[in-house]
């Protein structure tokens, strides 16, 4: 953003704040799948402690934030809603308890897919605007990437370049789920 800004290169992110409860469900409840509910809009995943992660998928309005000066801790109204979502997704555990919260920062493009394109400086190449998934991604992200810097084209016809390009944006070409659900954003 700031750093392309400078070479006369728009990218389009917006900052966005993401914040995350930790709950300890009074109980071993033994293997948690990991499971993205988007009917609720909610995110769940086991983590090693046996405390349960959840995370929101309701992303019908961004929270803007400065990436250098953000509240690091989920607030009171994420936390109510997702005690909510939780005890009606997990209904029967009576001694549960939130163990504590955080938040963090997400890179979001105008249609929640990333730009992983080649750019109009010679041998530029930009990989950014994940909105929380570039880790779950990064295989297919740095094949693309490699391909991008060696041949300028993708290699795999099922990853085409295209879809991820940085001009998709001043063209209006923007990336739509074939079945987005409302309020989850357009991630392919």
């Amino acid at each position: 953003m700031g750093l392309l800004a400078a070479l006369g290169i728009d990218l389009p992110i917006t900052v966005h704040r993401e914040q995350i409860v930790l709950v300890d469900p009074g109980v071993d409840l033994g293997p948690v799948p990991v499971f993205s509910d988007l009917v609720s809009l909610q995110y769940v995943r086991p983590e090693a402690s046996g405390e349960i992660l959840f995370g929101n998928s309701d992303l019908a309005r961004l929270e803007p934030a400065d990436p250098d000066r953000y509240p690091n801790r989920a607030d009171e109204d994420f936390l109510a809603r997702a005690v909510e979502k939780l005890a009606a997704r997990f209904p029967g555990l009576p001694d549960a308890s939130v163990a504590s919260t955080y938040a963090g920062c997400y890179d979001v493009t105008p249609d929640f897919n990333p730009v992983v394109s080649r750019t109009p400086v010679a041998g530029l190449v930009v990989a950014a605007g994940f909105s929380g998934h570039g880790f779950k991604i990064s295989p297919a992200v740095g094949r693309l990437v490699a391909d991008l810097v060696v041949d300028g084209v993708s290699a795999d016809p099922l990853v085409p370049e295209t879809d991820f390009r940085l001009s998709r944006f001043a063209q209006g070409a923007l990336l739509r789920s074939p079945h987005p659900y409302v309020g989850a954003g357009e991630m392919r």
